[in-house]
């Protein structure tokens, strides 16, 4: 948050602000630290295995029909819309 939203914010503005600043730091420290324990471990291995096995592939995802995304997104604005009353 910068300085001059400070003032135009309110306190749950600033609060959220904070808390998600101190996510943050947690986690930029949570993976210095995995980061250097890493360093540390392959400092002392004899044979260091192979890059792409150490390396995380992104989980495969079925691609959506377009079927699919029209009933997800008529759902969706079902949900938004305001019920009637009778």
């Amino acid at each position: 948050m910068e300085p001059s939203d400070y003032w135009r914010s309110t306190p749950r503005q600033v609060m959220a602000s904070v808390s998600a600043a101190n996510r943050r730091i947690v986690r930029e420290m949570n993976q210095n630290m995995h980061i250097a324990w890493h360093i540390a471990a392959f400092g002392r291995m004899k044979k260091m295995p192979k890059l792409s096995n150490l390396m995380m592939k992104p989980p495969a995802r079925k691609r959506q029909t377009w079927q699919e995304q029209l009933a997800v997104m008529d759902a969706w604005m079902n949900a938004k819309q305001p019920k009637q009353v009778n």
